[in-house]
């Protein structure tokens, strides 16, 4: 199965959508919290090409969309 990674925030309902809609489709996947700004969230804006959004997702290293 492919390696899924989620870049979210807790107050944020774009990001609780597609965590459920993942589930809903048994995918495991990686939920990485970005809340508190930091290394985590430089990383999500430098691997999504400037995205500063989230949910910003990744399938097996690649970009999908925020």
């Amino acid at each position: 199965m492919p390696k899924v990674e989620v870049y979210s925030k807790f107050t944020c309902p774009f990001c609780y959508r597609a965590k459920a809609l993942l589930k809903s489709k048994g995918v495991d996947f990686e939920e990485i919290e970005v809340s508190m700004g930091g290394e985590k969230r430089a990383t999500m804006i430098q691997r999504s090409g400037g995205g500063t959004t989230v949910p910003q997702i990744f399938i097996d290293g690649a970009h999908i969309g925020g």
